[in-house]
């Protein structure tokens, strides 16, 4: 009778029936009353006794199976897609002979635990070796005299503790520890180590970017610098023991300023080995004093000086001039700089601005010419546009100007919109003559219409109609009736003219179209047309058989 054989996992292997063998792995399996079944018993004992050792690996191997590689020296195992070795581990004062990739070896002289890379043997750990002492960190848990627990790093070289990094706070330890009285948070260097010192960014220090600190400036005490001070902040600078005299910036301004009360500000200079105030900036009334009247050119001079030099009769030149009553001028009025007249002027002659920009900052301008002159300058033959340009802010600025080069007006690619316009156009942008109708549903451009439904137009539905009463259209030349309405509600619809139309089937350039049903058109046939039914001709082929769009030329009867 047959039996089955199952594997650790409860899968089937093999069904070994009487009289014969199986050898599917490579184990010989004997089935019952098998002749000469002592020869692979006594094999397949010898196979797992020796784990199949051979210079080359077992056939059709099994997951789990072992194979002891006897050109290498290795013992392997199957994992179900290849065999990996089973790794090994030696210890002694010297390297195992014959090392495979993965073997590990503690080093007895070193007291140090290593591994084969296939090359050399590389160290796991402790990277310092017996005999130089501990080097390196060294996490420890250590208990303070409150007897709580720390966890801690504690930095070794050759045995000696040279520094602890902690998370806590402060802490005395419960068993002292040399070098540290207390465990500080951070980076602590042990006081035993005879000139320690931290490298880098630290909270205090005795030198700071290499330098000494006599080298930096007291805030407290008086002190002096060779090099140059610079205030990076608008707040800016105080001066005085009430801070009195504040220098600030405020936006594009460099301000100077005494904040006391009625405080004034003084400039002065060393005059001849005199200290002399030249200007007073008189805080109780907000004024500038000076402290003589000028004796030369750029002089500075006082409201009252200008004013005795002004009404003297006699000439000279002024930065301002300010007067309440009348000025009179004997012979000419030259002003060098900016003028600036806060109430009403006027001017009984002609008024010539010589400059080459004149801007009027005013909303009201009123003209009693009825003719606006531009391009005053032009002589000979004429070269130059001219015409109004409106700023916009944000947006791009419109024009409205003669083109001297074209001979015609411009306003760009803009529409010009009218109540009424009078005169002949050269040409039309679109092509067709269209009108604004109700219709009952919204259509897209290339439909046929009928007069009908719940309002003026529907789409026409019937085939071969002669009720079709045009093609709603979409930009026309002409539209009439255009203030009826929009475009979904009052569709254009044009009756004569180039328009798309919708056109069911192939048609050829020239055809004759007819209503197809459903708002579309198609080619008619020499027997379907007639002169009610035709609503225009094809301007261009279409040669798919569905729905689609061509020109046409459209004539409603």
């Amino acid at each position: 009778m047959a039996y089955t054989i199952n594997l650790s996992d409860g899968s089937t292997f093999a069904t070994v029936t009487d009289g014969t063998i199986n050898t599917e792995s490579s184990l010989t399996v004997i089935g019952r009353n098998y002749a000469g079944y002592g020869e692979f018993l006594g094999e397949n004992f010898m196979k797992l006794l020796e784990n199949s050792a051979n210079t080359s690996a077992p056939s059709t191997p099994l997951t789990g199976q072992m194979w002891y590689d006897k050109t290498n020296n290795v013992l392997k195992v199957y994992n179900g897609s290849l065999w990996r070795e089973i790794g090994s581990s030696n210890s002694g004062t010297s390297a195992p002979p014959s090392p495979t990739e993965g073997d590990m070896w503690f080093d007895s002289t070193n007291d140090q635990l290593k591994v084969y890379n296939g090359t050399s043997w590389l160290v796991v750990g402790p990277s310092y070796t017996a005999g130089s002492g501990i080097s390196g960190a060294i996490v420890e848990i250590i208990t303070d005299n409150a007897t709580n627990d720390h966890t801690i790093v504690k930095i070794y070289v050759e045995d000696t503790v040279v520094g602890v990094w902690s998370t806590d706070a402060e802490f005395t330890p419960n068993v002292a520890m040399s070098g540290f009285t207390t465990v500080k948070p951070g980076m602590q260097v042990s006081s035993t180590v005879s000139g320690a010192l931290l490298y880098g960014t630290a909270t205090n220090s005795q030198l700071l970017d290499s330098l000494d600190s006599t080298q930096f400036l007291r805030s407290d005490a008086n002190d002096t610098t060779s090099g140059s001070l610079s205030v990076l902040n608008d707040t800016g600078l105080s001066v005085g023991a009430d801070s009195d005299l504040n220098v600030s910036v405020s936006g594009s301004n460099a301000i100077i300023k005494n904040i006391t009360s009625n405080g004034d500000l003084l400039l002065g200079v060393n005059d001849a080995g005199v200290q002399t105030t030249v200007i007073t900036l008189d805080g109780a009334t907000g004024k500038g004093l000076i402290n003589a009247d000028p004796t030369a050119n750029l002089g500075i001079a006082t409201k009252q000086y200008v004013d005795a030099a002004a009404s003297s009769g006699g000439t000279g030149s002024f930065s301002t001039v300010t007067t309440t009553g009348t000025a009179s001028v004997g012979t000419n009025l030259t002003v060098m700089g900016t003028s600036t007249l806060t109430s009403d002027v006027t001017i009984g002659g002609n008024l010539v601005v010589s400059g080459t920009t004149t801007a009027i900052n005013t909303e009201t301008i009123n003209l009693a010419d009825n003719i606006v002159l531009i391009n005053s300058n032009e002589a000979g033959t004429p070269s130059q546009n001219g015409g109004i340009e409106i700023e916009r802010g944000t947006s791009t600025n419109k024009t409205f100007l003669w083109d001297e080069t074209n001979d015609n007006w411009t306003v760009g690619s803009e529409t010009i919109v009218a109540g009424i316009f009078s005169g002949t156009a050269s040409q039309a942008q679109y092509a067709d003559l269209a009108e604004r109708f109700e219709a009952d549903g919204v259509y897209m451009p290339g439909t046929l219409v009928s007069i009908g439904g719940s309002k003026e137009i529907t789409k026409c539905i019937d085939e071969l109609s002669d009720d079709v009463f045009g093609v709603v259209s979409t930009q026309p030349a002409y539209l009439m009736n255009s203030k009826s309405g929009d475009d979904a509600t009052h569709p254009p619809i044009a009756l004569s003219g180039r328009v798309v139309v919708t056109v069911a089937g192939g048609v050829k350039k020239g055809d004759r179209l007819v209503s197809a049903g459903d708002g579309h058109a198609r080619a008619g046939t020499v027997d379907e047309i007639n002169s009610f039914n035709v609503i225009g001709r094809a301007l261009e082929d279409k040669i798919i058989n569905g729905i689609g769009t061509i020109e046409a030329f459209v004539r409603i009867n």
